[in-house]
């Protein structure tokens, strides 16, 4: 189980961090003064847990700018598509699709899907089980 607690909260991160992405580009969208304002919550909440994992300092951006400043500038969190030049890379999906990517968000979602689907087998009891992850006659349940 502590697998899976791990394989979700990593999934609720990289989650958490697409969806930095898509609300400052509808942010951007909308007004770009709204970018010179406070950092969003969601922006700081990913900038502190990648600071941990990193095992660097945490600072506090100024702006939604500066946030995404950072977000930008750390090669972990940086999900700008690769530059035309750099080329494309190959990826089958769990479907058998093959896909030209030129950033790892397609894999992601893909890896933040699995990790519903395994934390919901996890919670659910096997065949005639009251009690979910626990091995009985060398099957789980």
């Amino acid at each position: 189980m502590a697998m899976i607690a791990q394989i979700g909260g990593e999934a609720a991160h990289l989650d958490r961090l697409h969806r930095c992405y898509e609300r400052y580009d509808r942010m951007t969208a909308e007004k770009d003064e709204l970018l010179t304002g406070p950092p969003l919550e969601i922006q700081v909440d990913v900038l502190k847990r990648q600071a941990s994992i990193d095992g660097a300092e945490y600072l506090a951006p100024r702006s939604c700018r500066s946030a995404h400043g950072a977000l930008l500038g750390n090669p972990s969190t940086n999900r700008m598509p690769l530059p035309r030049d750099a080329g494309t890379f190959n990826w089958i999906d769990r479907d058998g699709v093959e896909h030209q990517l030129d950033s790892p968000i397609l894999i992601e979602r893909e890896y933040i899907a699995f990790a519903k689907e395994l934390t919901v087998i996890a919670s659910s009891p096997g065949p005639g089980s009251s009690s979910p992850g626990q091995f009985v006659q060398g099957r789980s349940r």
